[in-house]
């Protein structure tokens, strides 16, 4: 399926590359791609990822050609959050989606999306939550408490000043590959400006990949 999807696109020269580890396929990717073209790069390994847990965890069918002009559009439209919420159990009780035409720094989305989620939960009247990110660089700078001027500290205090909404709140790392909800969210389809929530009636394919970060 990866395979099909690379052949579909510009960079169908990757598939021809020897290389022994992930590791080595990424510095060759570095070293041979100009800033341009490693962005598009990156989008579309993001859409690879998504297009293999559409497969995987949600047993439903991708067709390669819609996958990489759907990559190729993301890098086009923006940027994009998603975020949900459970309870202790594990039950989905609530999800949102922000999709915009903004272009952000990685980390920078990483905190939005904390952002997101942490209004999520204060809109359902949560007052102990455990916060979880799989950006590492954001659940240590709101753990260390630092300030500055960027555009990234700017969001983390935007999230320290609704600390005070929850009696309780702790902030967590957690691997990308127990995060899967959350970048569906924000890949969810069909692409829209702006916010969606759901607090009931959710789509079957988040449910599913609930139950998935659950099992791993």
């Amino acid at each position: 399926m990866a395979r099909a999807i690379w052949g579909k696109s510009k960079f169908e020269f990757v598939l021809s590359w020897h290389c022994r580890s992930m590791l080595d396929w990424w510095e060759r990717s570095i070293a041979e791609l100009d800033e341009e073209d490693m962005e598009e790069f990156i989008t579309l390994c993001w859409a690879v990822w998504g297009a293999r847990n559409q497969v995987v965890v949600a047993h439903g069918a991708v067709e390669p050609g819609k996958t990489v002009a759907y990559a190729m559009k993301i890098g086009e439209l923006g940027s994009r959050l998603g975020a949900a919420v459970r309870r202790h159990g594990g039950e989905l009780v609530g999800c949102a989606v922000y999709q915009g035409a903004e272009k952000w720094e990685a980390k920078v989305g990483e905190a939005k999306a904390v952002l997101l989620g942490m209004e999520l939960g204060k809109e359902l009247r949560l007052s102990r939550i455990i916060v979880e990110s799989d950006c590492l660089a954001v659940v240590q700078a709101l753990r260390g408490g630092e300030r500055g001027r960027s555009s990234f500290d700017l969001v983390v205090d935007d999230i320290m000043s609704l600390i005070s909404c929850f009696e309780d709140i702790r902030f967590t790392f957690v691997e990308r590959s127990g995060n899967q909800l959350a970048h569906s969210l924000a890949h969810l389809q069909p692409w829209e400006f702006g916010t969606r929530k759901w607090f009931d009636d959710f789509p079957c394919n988040l449910l599913v990949l609930a139950e998935a970060d659950l099992s791993i």
